[in-house]
């Protein structure tokens, strides 16, 4: 079955393979999975609390090999993230989906 849609989290559900065109060019075309892995970098989300005050601070993975590092009194919550199929497309055609 062939699926066209402007949709990246409907093709990353439903599709096992996703081809990315821009300026009527394939730009891209493996696995979402594939993609995402060799396309970007994951991200640590850390939510805490600093000096009263509740942050939210993204970090890079790679950072990570010595600790978080910034100061908190309290942490909330630490957790990754991936880039979406819409944030692989970006980085190929340098343009958000209309």
């Amino acid at each position: 079955m062939f699926v066209t849609t402007h949709n990246m989290l409907d093709a990353d559900l439903l599709c096992d393979r996703v081809a990315f065109i821009s300026n009527g060019n394939i730009v891209a075309l493996d696995t979402p999975r594939n993609l995402k892995e060799q396309n970007s970098s994951h991200s640590i989300v850390v939510d805490y609390l600093y000096q009263g005050r509740r942050e939210e601070q993204t970090i890079e993975a790679s950072e990570l090999k010595a600790g978080i590092p910034f100061a908190y009194d309290k942490l909330i919550s630490v957790h990754s993230q991936e880039p979406t199929l819409e944030d692989i497309f970006i980085q190929y055609a340098g343009r958000r989906l209309s």
